[in-house]
């Protein structure tokens, strides 16, 4: 059960790197830049796991320190990466059908000649 989690981040932050790098198009957008970030900070991050999985010393060692500040660093790294993709692309959304509104209302009737204030 303990190699689970960093599998699932592994095989996510693989499948993540692999969508941006095998799209053939430059990453010039952020969000492709931010999902090939997330990508490399999860694999790391699921590598480091996986290293104090296997290796049970590490916590009575004199690294065990930055051991797990680096670990938690990587973590907090993906996490923040994941709620900004996720953000930018729920707010994208919203803002979305808030133009579709304003469009709507903009087209209405008696809008076009300037509406019944503009005399």
């Amino acid at each position: 059960m303990q190699y689970l989690n960093p599998l699932l981040v592994f095989l996510g932050s693989l499948w993540c790197l692999t969508g941006v790098l095998f799209t053939g198009v430059s990453p010039r957008d952020w969000r492709q830049k931010a999902k090939a970030v997330l990508g490399l900070v999860g694999i790391s991050s699921a590598g480091l796991s996986l290293y104090g999985v296997l290796h049970k010393e590490i916590q009575y060692s004199a690294c065990a320190g930055i051991f797990y500040l680096s670990k938690g660093l990587l973590t907090g790294v993906l996490i923040g990466v994941l709620i900004s993709l996720w953000l930018a692309d729920s707010l994208s959304v919203v803002f979305k059908i808030g133009l579709l509104k304003h469009h709507s209302r903009a087209e209405a009737p008696g809008d076009a000649a300037g509406g019944a204030g503009s005399q």
